[in-house]
This record gives structure tokens, C-alpha cells and sequence, in this order.
């Protein structure tokens, strides 16, 4: 099983994580084998943020915003004294009761605050961090760079495919 190690010390530090989820895999292992997991699909939003103040949560972080099976309405309830938005979504979450939202300065170009009901924390270095798992294949080299033109693909909603999207695409520049 993959291992990450986590660079925070224990004994100031605990990590609860809400699943909402319904798929239990791998990954599902791994962050229950770091934290302490709760599987909270089943439970309505003022059963959860009663769970949440129940675990006395400092710093409650949305990872999901405005995506299929978020729990964001569980943030109106308040359950915990800093609520933030990160990662899932980059954009505001529109929601008054968030305290801020973790973006960079790609995702929250200067002059977007007014964009943003919740106050913008810039993150130095980008709003991702992405460490591959060691059993991940190499990456394949780039067919375009055989063909000579570039084939997309993308895994997406098919009501966000239309011609004017294919047309912006089309105009992505090749690089050798």
C-alpha cells in the first residue's frame, strides 16, 4: 500500500477526514490508516455539523465546492470556528459563513477579490500539490510529437462539449 508521510507532529496535531463518498478503495485505506475517518454519507447536514463540533474541530476545510456530492450546505451550520475552501474548486464558494479560500495567483489573478465573497489566502507556489504514487508507470512520451498534431482528449461532462470549445482547443499552440 502506498505511504505518505505526513509532515505535521501528532501530538499537536489531529487530522479528522468527512467522507461523504461512496466509493471505498485503496485510497480510502490510505487516508483512514493517517486519520481519523468518518464515513458521514449517511448522515443529514445538522446530524454532520454536530459530529464535527462533537470532534471539536479547529479548521474545517472543504475540499469539494460546488461539485457533485459536496457537503458545502454543512458549512452553513458553522460547526467549526475557521471554515476554508480548498482544492476542489477554484472559484468562490459564494457562501458568507466561509472564513477564506486557499488559491494561487493563476487561479486569483490581482484585481479578482471582488470575484470572491470570502477572502483570497495566496499560496505561494500553486494551489496543487501532486506527488505521483511510486507504483505510477512513466509517462509516454507525447504522440503529438510523432503525429504531428495534437489529439485531445478529456473525461467531462458531455454538456460542456460544443463547437466553440473545440474551436479554443484547436487553437492550443504545439510544442516540440
Amino acid at each position: 500500500m502506498w505511504q505518505h508521510n505526513c509532515p505535521h507532529d501528532a501530538t499537536q496535531v489531529t487530522v479528522f477526514a468527512y467522507s461523504a463518498g461512496q466509493v471505498k478503495d485503496w485510497v480510502t485505506d490510505a487516508i483512514a490508516a493517517r486519520c481519523q475517518l468518518r464515513d458521514v454519507s449517511a448522515l443529514d447536514d445538522t446530524a454532520l455539523a454536530s459530529c464535527i463540533r462533537q470532534d471539536a474541530i479547529d479548521v474545517l476545510i472543504d475540499l469539494s465546492g460546488h461539485t457533485a456530492g459536496s457537503r458545502l450546505t454543512v458549512f452553513a451550520h458553522r460547526p467549526a470556528p475557521v471554515q476554508v475552501s480548498w482544492l476542489g474548486y477554484f472559484a468562490t464558494t459564494g457562501l458568507q459563513y466561509m472564513d477564506a479560500v486557499l488559491l494561487d495567483d493563476w487561479h486569483a489573478p490581482a484585481g479578482a477579490q471582488s470575484q470572491f465573497v470570502e477572502p483570497i489566502i495566496r499560496l505561494p507556489a500553486g494551489r496543487i500539490c501532486y506527488q505521483p504514487v511510486p507504483f505510477a508507470p512513466p509517462v509516454s512520451p507525447a504522440p503529438c510529437l510523432i503525429n504531428g498534431f495534437i489529439t485531445f482528449g478529456s473525461f467531462n461532462n458531455t454538456g460542456k462539449y460544443n463547437p466553440r470549445v473545440f474551436d479554443v482547443w484547436a487553437q492550443v499552440p504545439m510544442r516540440s
